[in-house]
């Protein structure tokens, strides 16, 4: 008889007595055995239940199928499920062969994090696993020895593709691999053993027939091993994943902060409070409120000769640094700048009376800053020839530049001779001294007006702007730039001065300059000058002299119509402007001489 595939026939002589009690530990050994791959099927498959981990579920599958392809192998599957049929009976081997290492490499190829290290090689892995599961069906269609052949030979490429695995995990540093590597070597070697003694290619022996059986103990528990082993690798990773996201959170949690701190620059807290607003990312396009509120603009005098003759470097340095001094005093009066409009400031002020405090400041602090240059120039002068200064880097040096360009060559050999107080120091013509360092000295001009405005954002869904409107604003500016026509520095409304309060020290300083006719107005406006921040000299006069300019300021509309009211008004002009202290002039009232004799 020749048989058609192949066969392991051991013979053994025994005697009765040692053949039963071999026999005895023959059916121990392998009730051990597949005691052993169902309790670690079981144990597995509840860690997947729990954990719903795939990677338990494909051990599962794989220690199962490998047990029932053991039981074929050895006849132990007869015993529970004998099978009348020879051509399937033939056909269990190769099938739970197959099924076996398909699901060793399922399980491999997701143990070892295949797809995360390598997308090439686990899709080969995923095409070898779809060809097994082609081959099932195959295997009944063809005859015994050639399925016995596909078995053997699907194992080996699985193999070759497990230890691939292996190989890459390990190079990877997946911690886990060595337990795996360590575990499927043990398999390797006796199941390669097996499948060669299956083939002929070496002698059929008890370790050929059974070393698979201890081979594959020793795989399921270290496998098993290395699940666990690969649960504390992954938490492990987990919490370090999570250690970085906090680290990344706080990163962008202190971005946000300074996102949120340079946004507050563009767009001040109290914008934000006046228009009921938590932070920057809750205004959206045409959020408005209506409110009433003081404006201030302020604006600076020879400014645009001086940009004329400085460099562009030089103008933004200078624009800078005074916008740098002014914005704290603004802040400690309790208002805000909505805008920089070149060397212009508009601002909102809740309290009027603080507004003009905040103007005066504004005023005196720019002639600090320019007498400090002043002194600083007179102080370089002084410098021997061949004596060197220290280095300094480019944005001091530039910054410097822009504190010593508050007056040109001429505006400081004009004002080398004043004293601290801007006072000119008494000498030939003091008064011609006087004009001609005022068209080189840099004064800031300032309008403000009180009433309702509406406050808000403009533009379009991708660019925004916060922004005052109404006819306050407008007021403000014209204010503003009347101060150059009347020759005042401060000049108010109506609506400012009668909100400033009548004990306030600030009444001292005030003066009412007529009624004027503003663009936009059908009323004539009252205007009132505050001379706060004059030298103390010019200021002390003006106040003592105030009822004298108001009631003259207050008769030159009739004066028009009437030349002996005229005369009469001139001579009291001109009797005020030769008395006013020496070094200084009243520009307010050299105006109402202009518009007497025009």
């Amino acid at each position: 008889m020749v048989s058609a595939d192949a066969l392991t026939v051991p013979v053994y002589l025994w005697r009765d007595d040692v053949l039963k009690k071999t026999d005895l530990l023959r059916h121990f050994g392998f009730g051990a055995f597949f005691g052993l791959m169902v309790s670690l099927c079981i144990y597995n498959f509840f860690i997947f239940i729990s954990t719903q981990d795939r990677a338990y579920l494909y051990y599962v599958l794989y220690i199962l199928g490998f047990g029932i392809f053991l039981s074929v192998v050895y006849g132990y599957q007869n015993l529970f499920l004998p099978l009348n049929s020879y051509t399937v009976q033939a056909r269990m081997a190769p099938i739970f062969s197959i099924v076996t290492s398909m699901f060793a490499l399922l399980f491999s190829h997701g143990f070892l994090l295949i797809p995360r290290y390598s997308r090439i090689l686990s899709r080969i892995c995923m095409v070898i696993i779809a060809l097994g599961g082609l081959l099932l069906p195959v295997l009944f269609l063809v005859d015994t020895r050639t399925s016995i052949l596909l078995a053997n030979i699907y194992p080996i490429l699985t193999v070759a593709l497990v230890t691939a695995n292996i190989a890459l995990a390990w190079k990877s540093r997946f911690k886990p691999a060595r337990y795996f590597a360590l575990a499927w070597s043990f398999l390797l070697i006796s199941v390669v053993y097996f499948i060669a003694g299956n083939l002929s290619v070496v002698p059929g022996t008890f370790l050929s027939h059974y070393g698979s059986i201890f081979g594959a103990s020793l795989e399921a528990t270290l496998l098993s091993l290395a699940l666990g082993y690969r649960i504390n690798d992954l938490r492990e990773r987990q919490e370090e994943a999570q250690r970085q996201i906090v680290q990344e959170q706080k990163k962008a949690l202190e971005l946000q902060e300074n996102y949120t701190e340079s946004f507050r620059r563009f767009v001040p807290d109290q914008f934000l409070h006046y228009l009921n607003k938590e932070s920057i990312l809750d205004v959206r396009r045409g959020d408005s409120i209506q409110s009433e509120m003081t404006v201030l603009f302020s604006d600076l005098r020879n400014f645009t000769e001086f940009s004329e003759n400085a460099g562009e470097e030089l103008v933004f340095h200078f624009l800078n640094l005074y916008l740098e001094q002014m914005q704290p005093i603004i802040q400690r009066h309790g208002g805000f700048i909505d805008k920089f409009i070149g060397d212009a400031i508009m601002a909102l002020f809740p309290d009027p009376e603080k507004a003009v405090l905040a103007s005066s400041d504004m005023i005196l602090e720019l002639r600090s800053m320019q007498n400090h240059s002043q002194e600083k120039s007179v102080s370089t002068s002084t410098t021997r020839p061949g004596e060197k200064l220290e280095d300094q880097n480019k944005s001091e040096e530039t910054s410097s530049e822009a504190r010593d360009s508050f007056q040109g060559p001429e505006w400081q050999t004009a004002r080398s001779t004043r004293d601290p107080e801007n006072r000119d120091i008494p000498g030939p013509d003091p008064r011609q001294e006087n004009e001609k360092s005022d068209d080189h000295f840099m004064e800031s001009g300032c309008g403000l007006h009180h009433g309702p405005l509406m406050l808000g954002t403009v533009g379009s869904s991708d660019r925004l702007e916060t922004t005052v409107i109404g006819d306050t604003v407008n007021m403000a500016s014209r204010l503003e730039s009347l101060n150059k026509s009347l020759g005042t520095r401060i000049l108010i409304s109506r609506s400012v001065q009668e909100c400033i309060s009548p004990n306030s020290e600030l009444q001292s300083w005030i003066r009412q300059m007529g009624t004027w006719h503003i663009r936009g107005k059908s009323e004539p406006q009252a205007l009132f000058e505050v001379f706060s921040a004059d030298p103390a000299p010019l200021r002390n006069y003006k106040s003592e002299t105030r009822e004298e300019i108001e009631s003259i300021s207050s008769m030159l509309g009739t004066s028009k119509t009437d030349p002996g009211l005229r005369r009469a008004l001139t001579e009291r002009l001109e009797a005020h402007l030769t008395s006013v202290p020496i070094g200084y002039r009243d520009g307010p009232a050299e105006y109402l001489m202009k518009q007497l004799e025009a």
